[in-house]
């Protein structure tokens, strides 16, 4: 049988460098089944960092100037769905319209990090990097399934395939308030606020193919002990996406009544940008760019 040696990169030898110093000392402790699948994780980790596409290489070590959501979502017209009064060569014409004003390269997007799956190794200086940090639909319910996002996903009939939710935010405001009174005659205040819900609905049933959980691990670097602490702190996470049609999905409804118990009533409103995910960054206060992933499967 031949070996191909492995092409580690430095940030690869460093988290293999760590999970042999973890794995060798208590590997009397744990099952087979157990160092078997974190053998298989870090398999697929560095079988991943040797296959990399050349546009997320391209990106590592570079500065970059992310699009924030608010910005990028009233840019991407989008033809939205097709009128009943018009015919569907109309509507062809006005899809064909939309997709030409849209953005003709890569955008990259910042979302929340999960800092719990931001670890750093003293023993080998890297920070590492797992799936969890970036929350998605498949690995945390950060983005809510059930808000008037998938009302609006639906109504624009999108293509059949696997989804992946990303939430990138949630903005909270307060139309009116009023005094009511229960069944039973006790006086609440009750609250009319507006809930809007931003995210990204991606063309990928999983943002990092090779990555079996939330514990796995997509990305690293080296950092030093005496800079760790405030770049764990303040790093950020961003997906490289290419918008895709509809682009941009609205959607609003009304939520449930407010009672005794939740005195708030919202209107839920969503604003849904779709998307297919090509890399995952790891970003610094200064925007350059300290690890990379393919993201979407291959």
């Amino acid at each position: 049988m031949s070996y191909c040696k492995p092409r580690y990169t430095h940030a690869a030898l460093a988290i293999g460098s760590a999970f042999i110093a973890f794995a060798s000392p208590v590997a009397a402790l744990q099952t087979g089944d157990d160092l078997h699948r974190k053998v298989a994780a870090y398999t697929a980790f560095i079988d991943a960092e040797n296959s990399k596409t050349l546009l997320c290489k391209t990106y590592l070590g570079t500065t970059v100037a992310p699009t924030s959501f608010d910005l990028l979502a009233p840019g991407l017209a989008g033809a939205g769905p097709k009128n009943e009064f018009e015919t569907t060569a109309q509507y062809q014409r006005r899809q064909t319209a939309a997709a030409s004003v849209q953005p003709a390269k890569a955008v990259i997007v910042t979302i929340p990090v999960d800092r719990n799956y931001v670890r750093y190794d003293a023993d080998v200086g890297a920070i590492m990097i797992y799936a969890g940090a970036f929350p998605t639909g498949h690995y945390s319910e950060a983005f809510r399934a059930d808000l008037a996002a998938y009302g609006a996903v639906s109504a624009y009939h999108m293509l059949d395939g696997p989804k992946l939710q990303v939430g990138v935010g949630e903005v909270i405001r307060v139309l009116s308030t009023a005094t009511a009174r229960t069944v039973l005659g006790v006086p609440i205040r009750v609250t009319n606020a507006e809930r809007h819900t931003k995210g990204l609905i991606l063309s990928t049933d999983r943002l990092f193919g090779f990555a079996r959980d939330d514990d796995s691990t997509i990305m690293g670097f080296e950092a030093s002990q005496a800079v760790a602490p405030r770049l764990k702190q303040n790093l950020r996470t961003a997906i490289v996406i290419n918008p895709e049609p509809p682009y941009v999905m609205t959607g609003s409804q009304n939520g449930e009544a407010a009672t005794a118990q939740t005195p708030t009533h919202y209107t839920e409103r969503s604003t849904v940008i779709a998307a297919k995910p090509l890399c995952g960054l790891v970003i610094d206060v200064q925007g350059k760019v300290l690890a990379t992933a393919d993201a979407g499967t291959k």
